[in-house]
């Protein structure tokens, strides 16, 4: 699937609306954060430092997070092996509300240039959205 049908598809799947009315961000937990985590499995073979690299330079300077961007690799316990899946870097980001993530980083140009450049080295990928 190409990359941006791939975005284009998460975007229209998750209900976005560019035009969301701003009191609608959450308001019954102002003090909660929207955390959202993105487990990805790469392709043998895959450039695995240029795209670490990639995502601080793309998605890591996208304007809409709340607290710090973080993407490195799965450090899995020899003890949580068994548990673990194949999924070798994670992604985390905290956003105020839904609303940004939604409107803001999932259609920003920066999102979709790291997807457009790495989708063909994806193997699986997990998304994770909690409140906290």
């Amino acid at each position: 699937m190409k990359p941006i049908l791939f975005v284009a598809l998460i975007y229209l799947t998750f209900g976005c609306n560019l035009e969301a009315d701003q009191s609608a961000k959450n308001d019954d937990a102002p003090t909660k954060k929207l955390h959202h985590l993105v487990a990805f499995q790469w392709k043998e073979g895959s450039p695995l430092d240029s795209i670490i690299e990639s995502a601080y330079n793309t998605l890591g300077k996208i304007d809409a997070y709340a607290g710090a961007f973080s993407f490195g690799n799965n450090a899995v316990s020899i003890g949580d092996t068994i548990f673990s899946t194949k999924n070798t870097q994670i992604l985390h980001v905290i956003f105020k509300n839904e609303y940004d993530r939604d409107s803001v980083y999932i259609p920003s140009d920066l999102h979709m240039e790291f997807a457009k450049k790495w989708w063909k080295y994806n193997q699986n990928l997990y998304v994770y959205d909690w409140w906290q």
